[in-house]
């Protein structure tokens, strides 16, 4: 059932439109890496989990879609697992678009867009799993409006704070205190990540519940 649900998202959000999805997705990859390099596979990734979010959660509460799966004996844990399930699968998707990219890019010398290290992967994996869990109870909770400002604040500020590390103190030198940072506490906070997601997931679910009763 769950497969169900995560394929019915996916339906909604491509909605006949993949073609122009994945044309913004090339447009955000080439204009952030020009100057970004390996940074913008982490943009893409962030950048992916908020249109899949937008094109979901947001045209389902539109159309008064949950009422409806609740009708045909959807759970609201079954649905809300479904949406975070949903938009962690499109962490690997838009991971699978990048180095399909990147090796064409390789392959035609163009040195903008590097395939990508363990530690860009992890590092990324990290920063999505954040973004996801901070937004997606918004989504529950606020208008539209003011979870797309949020959300582009998370997108956008990260990015141009990134942009401006790199050109302050060099593009090696940024490399290799992310290196620093990787070695001395990254699994802490890889660990935090995933417990804040599973707090997420629990909090919308008690939400739902709660408007239930």
């Amino acid at each position: 059932m769950i497969r169900a649900l995560i394929y019915k998202d996916y339906k909604l959000f491509t909605n006949d439109q993949l073609p122009i999805i994945l044309f913004q997705y090339f447009v955000i990859l080439v204009l952030i890496g020009v100057n970004a390099g390996i940074y913008s596979y982490i943009v893409l990734t962030i950048a992916g989990a908020w249109s899949f979010l937008m094109g979901t959660i947001e045209k389902e509460k539109l159309g008064n879609g949950k009422k409806l799966l609740y009708a045909v004996s959807y759970t609201k844990e079954q649905l809300v697992l479904s949406h975070y399930l949903g938009v962690l699968l499109q962490f690997f998707i838009v991971t699978s678009l990048y180095l399909v990219f990147s090796s064409v890019m390789t392959f035609l010398k163009i040195s903008y867009f590097p395939m990508i290290t363990k530690e860009f992967f992890f590092g990324a994996a990290i920063a999505y799993l954040y973004f996801v869990a901070i937004t997606m109870p918004l989504y529950y909770l606020l208008p539209q409006t003011a979870v797309r400002l949020i959300s582009i604040g998370l997108l956008f500020i990260p990015t141009y704070s990134t942009q401006f590390f790199i050109v302050y103190v060099g593009r090696k030198e940024a490399l290799t205190i992310l290196e620093r940072v990787w070695s001395s506490g990254i699994y802490g906070i890889a660990i935090i990540a995933v417990l804040l997601i599973i707090v997420s997931e629990r909090f919308v679910v008690a939400m739902e519940k709660r408007q239930e009763g």
